[in-house]
């Protein structure tokens, strides 16, 4: 990747995702973005970036999606990013406790449960060339309905 390489936020990518779960608008949180910009691991595996939030009482579920760069996505690749996530989302909450895979479809989706009760969802989309990582807090699992939402 050149030095001079650079992620780009893209509000479209949020397009496969529902525009709500459980009645709670799912938006953009632009401010992510910032930070995920400014860590250079980030942009050496993506170009494009969207980052959403739904909150709605003590149900809040926030994340990614991170369309990857040409060639980047391999099994080793996507292990690592959800590894990354796991172990910085799960740092607030605990550490993380438990791993676990769903079937949904065509995709696999990734669990991660944090000690205190956070939890992280992971899948590729490979048809739009994405990972879609969600972190979820509350008993409506606001990201586990998003995971299964999922278009494409």
């Amino acid at each position: 990747m050149p030095s001079d390489a650079w992620v780009t936020r893209d509000p479209s990518l949020l397009a496969v995702l529902p525009a709500s779960v459980a009645g709670v608008p799912v938006t953009e949180e632009p401010q992510s973005f910032s930070e995920a910009a400014a860590d250079p691991a980030f942009v050496a595996s993506v170009d494009r970036a969207a980052f959403a939030i739904a909150v709605s009482g003590s149900d809040l579920t926030s994340g990614v999606v991170a369309h990857l760069r040409a060639g980047v996505y391999s099994d080793a690749m996507f292990s690592d990013w959800r590894s990354s996530y796991d172990d910085g989302a799960c740092a607030q909450s605990g550490g993380v406790a438990a791993h676990a895979e769903q079937d949904q479809g065509a995709r696999t989706v990734y669990v991660t449960t944090c000690g205190g009760g956070l939890r992280v969802y992971h899948t590729y989309v490979a048809s739009r060339g994405v990972i879609v990582s969600l972190l979820t807090s509350g008993p409506a699992d606001l990201g586990g309905q998003l995971m299964a939402a999922i278009a494409g």
